[in-house]
């Protein structure tokens, strides 16, 4: 996890465009605040753990948007409202978009929003890796120096 956090906070750093981000600092807050997440054996965390990884790319894909000027009416207010945007400025392709929508927004949006429901450690796991890939691809775009 350590070194998914270190990876994910060099991919930040050396990005042109969330280098300018207004909200920089909280976007690398929700990385720190994963690093000091204890181990996965309990519930809580693991989905403490998705809740902090899928906040932290909903907050980078919102500040790629806005830096970029791609929703100057301002109708993005979601996970899957980013990725439709990124999908129609040409960042991601239509099978990404459709990929993480699956493997992270449905995801995680049945742990955010069923009483009781959490990831176990392979799934906790998948959707950071997941979430990983996302911005990743996001920020290596050639549209997104």
């Amino acid at each position: 996890m350590k070194n998914r956090i270190n990876t994910l906070h060099i991919l930040i750093s050396t990005s042109q465009t969330l280098a300018s981000a207004p909200f920089l600092n909280e976007i690398t807050g929700e990385m720190n605040s994963l690093k000091n997440l204890p181990g996965d054996k309990r519930p809580e965390d693991r989905l403490l753990k998705v809740l902090y990884t899928t906040r932290f790319l909903d907050s980078s894909l919102a500040q790629v948007i806005q830096v970029r000027g791609w929703d100057s009416n301002g109708t993005c207010h979601s996970l899957g409202d980013y990725l439709k945007r990124l999908k129609r400025v040409s960042v991601l392709t239509e099978d990404q978009k459709n990929h993480y929508m699956q493997q992270v927004t449905n995801k995680r949006n049945v742990y955010m929003h069923r009483a009781s429901a959490t990831p176990s450690p392979t799934e906790a796991e998948a959707i950071l890796s997941e979430m990983h890939s996302c911005i990743t691809e996001v920020l290596n775009s050639h549209l997104v120096p």
